[in-house]
């Protein structure tokens, strides 16, 4: 379902990946899955992360929380 969305990208997660991720969780202190998935949208320069976690940061790319949207 989603692979096939429009406006979605699978990458790869690389070194850079993985060393933003640890900037991330060094200056939020967040889990390692959430700082990969942030960082990867932020070096890919997503317009913006989409989630249903309260938690996750704004870390150089915008979080847009479901419950805030309107459907």
């Amino acid at each position: 379902l989603l692979t096939r969305s429009r406006g979605l990208r699978m990458v790869d997660i690389d070194r850079n990946v993985l060393r933003a991720a640890a900037q991330v969780r060094a200056a939020h202190g967040t889990r390692p899955p959430d700082a990969i998935q942030i960082a990867t949208a932020a070096l890919h320069r997503c317009a913006a992360f989409l989630t249903n976690d309260r938690g996750m940061p704004d870390a150089g790319v915008p979080v847009i929380q479901l419950k805030d949207l309107d459907f």
